[in-house]
């Protein structure tokens, strides 16, 4: 069985925060060419139609930020915008890991963390440095989902009693 997607070139090509990246230029039997660099076939998180989306693993192939196009220029080499202000982030949107997986809702943001809620499960309180991207409808953090049980967010953070 033919586990290898199906892609050709001139298919869009997307990072896991669905930003565009730019085009598929070259196809082989093991790796792909997006913007001049070379991606395994293994970064491709799925194909839709004319379209590919590559993983936050994939991104990091394009070591130099002038191999990322002119479209793409806001985002950082793992291909998602770095959030810088907790604005950005609103209460309702969904939380996703670099995956694309659901992990929960924004119940607040604060300066250092979002407030995550999850169904039937505690909540998190995931330090804001960890978050990567965020869109009215959609915030991306950078650990895949699975990872956050590991990452002992389940307690706010100890005040510092600076300006708090």
């Amino acid at each position: 069985m033919d586990d290898k997607p199906n892609i050709v070139v001139g298919m869009v090509v997307y990072s896991a925060a669905e930003e565009p990246f730019g085009t598929v230029e070259a196809v082989s039997e093991h790796d792909f060419q997006v913007n001049g660099q070379k991606l395994p076939l293994g970064t491709i998180i799925r194909t839709e139609a004319s379209t590919v989306y590559i993983s936050g693993e994939g991104m990091r192939y394009f070591h130099d930020s002038d191999k990322i196009p002119a479209a793409a220029n806001h985002l950082t080499r793992q291909g998602l915008r770095k959030v810088n202000d907790p604005s950005q982030i609103q209460a309702g949107v969904e939380v996703v890991g670099i995956d694309g997986k659901h992990i929960g809702t924004v119940k607040e943001a604060s300066h250092n963390q979002v407030l995550v809620s999850r169904l039937l499960q505690r909540d998190l309180y995931v330090p804001f440095d960890s978050v990567l991207d965020a869109s009215d409808v959609k915030v991306v953090l950078d650990i895949e989902a699975h990872e956050v049980g590991k990452m002992h967010w389940h307690n706010p953070p100890l005040s510092t009693g600076l300006g708090q």
